[in-house]
Formats: C-alpha cells, structure tokens, sequence
C-alpha cells in the first residue's frame, strides 16, 4: 500500500497533466476540424479550446520534431491582423483585382476569404517556408528557424524566424507542379521577393496533427494539409 502511494505521488501529477493536455486536444481538433466558416458561437468554443489546451500544456516538455515535416495549413485564426490576409491583398492586386478561390487542389481556406496558408518546418535542418496559396497566385517566404529555450524547451516555446528570401509563383489553372525548397510550383512563371527580416512567435502547444501559434495578438491553429 505504501509503495502504491509513493507510485500515485509521484506518477499520478504527470497522468493527470497528460490527460487534462488530451481533452483539451480533443476538444480543439473536435471544434476545428469541420475547416469551414464558424458561426459566432462556434468560434466562441473554439477560442475557449486554445485557451484550454494552452493552459494544460503550459510548462509540459515540447519536442521541437514536433513541427515537422510536412505542411501544415492555417484552419483557425483568431485575433490581430495575420500576415497572410496583407499578403492576399497584394495577390489580389497582382492579380487584376479579381476575387479568387484557391483551386481544387487546394485544402479548405479557413475563413472563406480565399486563401489559403501554409508553413513548413524541417526541424533537421532548421528551415522554414511560409507559404500563400490565393487562386493561381502562390507567395512564398522561405528561411531558418531558431528555437530561443535556454534550457529544455517546454509550453509556451519561443521562437525566431529568419527570412532569407521570397518567392511570387503565377500557376497556370492554380494547381500543377511540384514545391522546390523556396516553395514555389511549376507551370507558370515565378520573381524571386526581396524579402527579409525576424520575426517571433511562441509555440503554445504542438503535434503531428495539430498546433497552436501566437504571434503578437493573432493566433493561429494549424492542422496536416489535405490534398484533394
């Protein structure tokens, strides 16, 4: 008996930090999941789910592999003024001030405004894309990643991006070809962007099915992208 309470002391803080950390998560990906424009209540219990999950994972241990490979893609932002909402303006100038849709290829885009945002993290070599899809128009910005933990990382991790370059794709019918490392796709033609600079986000919860992101005052739920 002694032993079993010396096992539940010690275990039993760590199983129910995990559990509370799995209901949250379950929560969120339950009111995210549809990838469809949410009704004001809806976004209400969405909301409540990152501040759920963010308050259970906070000070848990975060494996930076957790942000990759792969793409993720933007299916909930709440808050602020994201940055690819501006890069889609400058699509949309771009592309004769017409209002597209991404095309069929493409994974829901979040908030029916028509685009479509993606990041990808190879925490092997550092590397980061950020990446627009908005109709045939594909803006990319492309560098490295550092996580800024002085000790072993843990919720809510802070970390820097570093743009080294951009990208302008223009593709034909809006789908076809293959990303490169800038991520950009074949089929059309494509400017290099002289874009540069840091920018710093925090990590306030992170997966292989989903994470969280906050970047002054949006944030930001992602989710594996679904190719049609």
């Amino acid at each position: 008996m002694l032993l079993q309470q010396l096992i539940s002391s010690f275990g039993g803080p760590s199983a129910a930090a995990k559990r509370r950390v799995a209901e949250a998560r379950r929560e969120l990906i339950g009111a995210v999941a549809p990838r469809r424009p949410l009704a004001a209540a809806e976004r209400r219990a969405a909301d409540a789910a990152i501040v759920a999950l963010a308050a259970a994972a906070n000070e848990q241990p975060f494996d930076l592999r957790a942000l990759g490979p792969g793409e993720f893609q933007v299916v909930y932002a709440s808050g602020g003024f994201p940055l690819w909402r501006a890069t889609a303006d400058l699509a949309e100038k771009l592309s004769g001030g017409a209002r597209r849709r991404p095309s069929p290829s493409n994974d829901y885009d979040g908030d029916g405004s028509g685009v479509v945002a993606s990041q990808q993290f190879d925490p092997r070599t550092r590397r980061l894309v950020n990446r627009v899809d908005y109709g045939p128009l594909v803006v990319s910005a492309y560098g490295e990643f550092t996580s800024l933990s002085d000790g072993p990382p843990v919720f809510p991790a802070a970390v820097r991006a570093d743009v080294q370059g951009g990208r302008l794709d223009f593709t034909r019918g809006g789908g076809g070809g293959e990303d490169d490392e800038a991520g950009g796709r074949g089929g059309g033609w494509a400017v290099s962007l002289p874009i540069r600079g840091q920018g710093l986000f925090e990590v306030l919860y992170a997966d292989q099915s989903i994470r969280i992101f906050k970047s002054q005052s949006s944030i930001s739920v992602q989710m594996p992208r679904r190719r049609r």
